[in-house]
């Protein structure tokens, strides 16, 4: 499997390896049919590994007949699918983008030391270092587009300047059915609690910009979907058969129903590319699993069959079997 995950990163060909994880994995457990669901409950390193993107004996990917999706376990997935609260959103969407990175302060955290300049344009690095980040280009117009397949009504958009971690927190949090984050994200797998969505700070605040798990899962959230438009907002550490302690973890705790994130550095220009589809589809009234995968698909006829860094990174964890209906 680590073989099979750095070549997804590299980009490199690794039909090989994908057809002999879904032989291992999948064979023996699903059947050929179009449209069958498959929920994941994985173990140990299969956290990290997108099922849909891996390959029959025939070469054709698990989610060209499957829609693929993830839980904590099958009580968590109980739980989601059966808690009902009183108070219902109120607003669609609150969307957070195209914070002002570049020529901000730096990124400092007490166990690392040495200094780098993030030049890739991705959402996302490996442990907090003194670092500077580098703008998210797309991500501005990926929350604009999004606004306009779900239309604009009943939308709060936190962009540039605003987009900080205060006037995150400062929002009516449990008065929205969506909430979406394209930001640069931290993944501290040693210490989970310290992983990180980088907002911007606000200099009249006492807050550092840095939203992390053990704020998060405070939060009082109510939202249907969480999307968390990062990089490598999926991983975090490993705790056997209680699951990844992760940004994921952290939004269910806080009431979320269900999480999209990223298993990898995700590529800024693709991201925008799968979210706009991703919302396109929700529009139509699809469930989000449906919509998630269908979004993919179109992603991965674009690209003509392209490599799976570039669509199978983010996943959906919680319950996603539903779609989202109008708040009015």
């Amino acid at each position: 499997m680590a073989t099979y995950l750095a070549k997804v990163q590299a980009k490199k060909d690794l039909s090989n390896e994908a057809k002999g994880l879904y032989a291992a994995l999948i064979d023996r457990v699903v059947d050929a049919s179009s449209g069958t669901r498959l929920v994941v409950v994985p173990d140990g390193r299969l956290h990290t590994l997108p099922f849909d993107a891996l390959r029959d004996g025939a070469g054709n990917y698990l989610i060209r007949t499957h829609i693929v999706t993830y839980a904590p376990s099958a009580s968590t997935l109980y739980l989601l699918r059966t808690s009902w609260s009183s108070q219902q959103p109120e607003f669609a969407f609150l969307g957070v983008a195209d914070v002002p990175y570049e020529g901000g302060p730096e990124l400092l955290a007490e166990n690392t030391a040495g200094a780098r300049i993030l030049r890739a344009v991705t959402r996302g690095i490996y442990d907090l270092r003194p670092s500077r980040l580098v703008d998210l280009p797309n991500s501005r117009r990926e929350i604009l587009d999004v606004t306009r397949e779900l239309g604009p009504k009943e939308s709060v958009l936190l962009l540039g300047p605003d987009a900080t971690e205060t006037a995150f927190k400062a929002q009516p949090l449990s008065a929205f059915k969506i909430i979406h984050l394209a930001v640069h994200a931290v993944a501290t797998p040693d210490f989970p609690d310290r992983a990180a969505l980088i907002l911007g700070r606000d200099a009249r605040s006492e807050d550092d910009g840095l939203l992390q798990a053990r704020e998060i899962a405070r939060l009082p959230l109510n939202a249907d979907l969480v999307t968390l438009s990062a990089c490598d907002t999926a991983k975090g550490k490993l705790q056997g058969e209680e699951g990844t302690a992760s940004l994921v973890q952290a939004f269910l705790v806080a009431g979320a129903k269900s999480v999209v994130a990223a298993l990898w550095s995700v590529d800024d220009l693709s991201t925008g590319a799968l979210m706009k589809q991703f919302y396109a589809h929700l529009a139509k009234k699809e469930d989000e699993a449906s919509a998630l995968r269908n979004a993919k698909l179109d992603l991965l006829n674009q690209l003509g069959g392209g490599s799976p860094f570039y669509w199978a990174g983010f996943t959906l964890t919680g319950e996603g079997a539903k779609p989202i209906t109008s708040s009015k």
